[in-house]
């Protein structure tokens, strides 16, 4: 605790939920973030330009774009959907995409971390039914400072945060709306700066933001309609792969 007696204040607000999420994970930016250079054509980080199905291909943003409030200048090669999931499905589903993980198998093998051991090749980590939802509030877990961005559909695809970031998964505008407008009120605020160290390299984390009760929050701000509860509900949802996510907190 970085201040007891705004942790006092408002220890009402604690809870032990699950809403939020790290974002992907995948420690091989210059393959698989890319840049458009067309329709379903990408650039990536080596230089190299080349087509790929637009099914498996997801706007991204990172820290930088959450703190600048800046819309998705990224692509994200996105292998599997859950980390259930395996590749194989992509030889006869998006070949064009397969053929070019193939081509760069070398440098995707050789990443370091741990969590790609006996995972199936060119895997990510981090990816769930929670990273498709259509809306999302997220958070920089690296910028100096709480503040909140609404990830709105991009060109018609959810948008991704990379493992910089934080989520929160949406279903509606108005479930955004509604927790931008939590999260931003006074008690919520103060309920997560008392629990921050600033000189922290990762001030802002999932446990923290997961300590926030949405539904005690609400009560406490005279807001307890339909979109809190649900909302709050979602914040004890057991995802496909929460397992796995829970490597990443």
């Amino acid at each position: 605790m970085s201040d007891l007696a705004l942790c006092e204040r408002w220890k009402h607000l604690a809870g032990e939920g699950g809403g939020w999420r790290s974002g992907v994970k995948h420690d091989c930016s210059k393959v698989l973030e890319l840049h458009r250079d067309g329709p379903d054509r990408y650039r990536n980080g080596l230089g190299e330009t080349f087509a790929l199905e637009a099914e498996v291909v997801y706007p991204l943003v990172k820290s930088s774009d959450l703190a600048a409030q800046r819309p998705p200048t990224r692509w994200l090669l996105v292998p599997h959907l859950s980390m259930a999931g395996d590749t194989a499905h992509l030889q006869s589903a998006a070949p064009l995409a397969w053929a070019y993980l193939t081509s760069h198998a070398e440098r995707l093998d050789a990443r370091a971390s741990s969590v790609y051991r006996n995972r199936p090749c060119f895997s990510i980590f981090g990816i769930g039914e929670y990273s498709f939802a259509p809306w999302k509030v997220a958070i920089s877990g690296l910028y100096k400072r709480l503040a909140f961005a609404t990830l709105a559909p991009f060109e018609g695809r959810p948008v991704l945060c990379d493992d910089t970031g934080y989520f929160f998964p949406c279903r509606t505008e108005e479930e955004c709306r509604t927790l931008r407008a939590l999260l931003e009120s006074r008690p919520a605020l103060e309920f997560l700066s008392a629990r921050i160290f600033w000189d922290s390299a990762r001030p802002i984390t999932a446990r923290l933001l997961n300590a926030l009760d949405l539904l005690a929050l609400g009560d406490s701000l005279g807001i307890s309609d339909s979109v809190v509860r649900t909302l709050a509900e979602r914040q004890f949802v057991r995802y496909q792969g929460v397992a796995h996510q829970a490597m990443l907190f």
